[in-house]
């Protein structure tokens, strides 16, 4: 069936893809997008012991550009997790995993997450979670995260993402994603 309208891109006189079954032009998200311009990263950590008098404090000092970030947390108890703004604390240490998920085109990382030295203040709250369901193993609890829930972050500030456990002998597994973007007016 021969669609009304043929839409080019310009910059090569290629066709756009359409779908074949309704005719709608095929894309894929901007974050997958961001994937494919090698501008898309991924953070993982994972605690097997943590325990009450545990605060895990991670640092996340964004350079030039906003990021959008977004994240999702595992835990086996309850947890709360809170995000400061404006945090004066300096870096200690490299945590966790931190990859470009384009392994084939990877630019440079544009946000470092680190521990903190107990140095400074914390910040501004501006965001706070409470996750895991009650104190046994079989009350996993879960936030992810998804694009109605995104942080932009503002370029060359830090930020302190504190998790602390409610409960002894529970784990949790931190998950960050984001991408950067240069600000317009």
């Amino acid at each position: 069936m021969p669609y009304p309208v043929r839409l080019v891109d310009a910059r090569t006189g290629r066709p756009l893809d359409i779908d074949s079954l309704d005719g709608t032009l095929v894309v894929i998200d901007y974050e997958h997008h961001k994937v494919h311009e090698g501008d898309h990263f991924m953070f993982s950590y994972i605690e097997a012991d943590f325990d009450i008098a545990d605060a895990l404090a991670l640092l996340l000092t964004v350079k030039d550009k906003a990021i959008h970030l977004n994240y999702d947390c595992i835990t086996s108890k309850d947890t709360t997790m809170t995000l400061y703004e404006g945090t004066t604390h300096t870096e200690l240490a490299d945590i966790g995993i931190t990859v470009n998920n384009n392994r084939v085109n990877p630019k440079p990382n544009t946000m470092r997450v680190t521990t903190r030295n107990v140095d400074g203040s914390d910040g501004t709250a501006i965001w706070q979670t409470y996750f895991g369901l009650g104190a046994t193993p079989a009350s996993i609890g879960s936030t992810p995260s998804r694009s109605e829930v995104e942080l932009i972050l503002r370029p060359n500030t830090k930020y302190l993402l504190k998790v602390v456990s409610g409960t002894d002998n529970s784990y949790v597994s931190i998950h960050l994603y984001w991408y950067a973007e240069e600000l317009h007016d």
